[in-house]
């Protein structure tokens, strides 16, 4: 299969959540080839308000994985990296979602791609903007145009560190 390129957010807010963002890097970079990644970013949870701060981040690059098969191996990561089910929009040790997977729009019990509400959340518009800057969403509206928007604005982003660690191009 040709590679595919993509974008998967990364987030947690429970145990030690840099470190097992680190490790959900790490599986990442097996599977995405030419991987590029944001700084962490530190924001208030946006629907459920009492749970602690997340550490958010974006990852991109080029998979041989198709978007089914890709949406199953982010699941299982975060199975393995601890994650039980819970509360949606609760905390969680690690969460993986797909993003985007090429031009696909796809909209089924699995996957929702392109992210229904990537656009409304500044958590992940910002880092994926850093970690790629050309990118565009369904529309051929640019990454870099969430930075006129005036609700996203509003949202409270920190930039908390670069990524937790350096990732290696495979």
């Amino acid at each position: 299969m040709t590679p595919v390129p993509v974008a998967v957010a990364l987030g947690a807010n429970l145990g030690p959540a840099k470190e097992t963002i680190g490790q959900a890097l790490v599986r990442l970079a097996g599977i995405l080839e030419d991987m590029r990644v944001s700084g962490l970013y530190e924001t208030a949870a946006m629907y459920v308000a009492d749970q602690p701060d997340f550490l958010n981040m974006v990852a991109v690059g080029s998979t041989r994985l198709g978007p089914i098969g890709l949406v199953q191996w982010c699941k299982a990561t975060e199975r393995e990296l601890g994650r039980v089910p819970g509360e949606p929009n609760g905390p969680r040790m690690i969460d993986l979602d797909v993003l985007q997977y090429g031009v696909l729009e796809l909209d089924s019990n699995m996957l929702r791609v392109p992210h229904p509400r990537s656009s409304e959340r500044r958590f992940v518009m910002e880092p994926w903007a850093e970690a790629d800057p050309g990118a565009t969403l369904p529309g051929g509206k640019r990454i870099l145009d969430w930075k006129d928007d005036a609700a996203l604005q509003g949202q409270a982003v920190r930039r908390a560190s670069d990524a937790p660690l350096s990732v290696p191009s495979r």
